[in-house]
């Protein structure tokens, strides 16, 4: 049997906050990285504190913020609650549908605790930006993890079309 070593639980990159991060940014920054806490730096890179996961989740669930949990990170809360089958209703009627004319069931949509996880597959690559700035900044939404791919890259012959315009001969 191996060994179990510190090394195999902890990542190199260290990702940290500083005191006042609003709960939003917190909550992205664990999506994001896929780990389950963050320490909160001051000035002078000293740890002051850390801001676990589950106070996130206690803070979704009961609408406190982490900070009257646990001394970690001070300021006000950065997240409007909403259901999260209201939040996913937007996503797929809203962003999807209406505003990226995505056909119904190409981009599978879940929701739980305000973080959204998109999967399937768009038209158009230059969608992909599009869909998670628009998600991203639905009232509730907490975070976004998305698997969403394009069926075709039109961003390459924009590129090469604006490089052949630019070029001074």
């Amino acid at each position: 049997m191996k060994r179990l070593e510190v090394a195999d639980l902890m990542t190199d990159e260290v990702v940290s906050v500083a005191p006042g991060t609003g709960f939003k940014d917190v909550a992205k920054l664990l999506a994001q990285y896929d780990i389950s806490g963050v320490p909160v730096l001051d000035d002078e890179d000293h740890v002051v504190g850390v801001v676990p996961q589950t106070d996130l989740l206690a803070h979704t669930v009961s609408g406190s913020h982490p900070a009257e949990q646990s001394s970690t990170v001070a300021g006000p809360p950065s997240a409007v609650l909403r259901p999260d089958s209201e939040i996913r209703r937007r996503v797929t009627d809203e962003v999807l549908t209406e505003v990226l004319g995505v056909p119904t069931g190409d981009v599978d949509v879940h929701v739980v605790d305000g973080i959204v996880t998109l999967g399937g597959q768009v038209e158009r690559r230059s969608q992909l930006p599009a869909l998670l700035t628009l998600v991203e900044q639905l009232d509730g939404v907490v975070a976004v993890a998305s698997r969403v791919t394009a069926r075709t890259d039109d961003t390459a012959s924009t590129h090469a079309d604006h490089a052949r315009h630019a070029m001074p001969w």
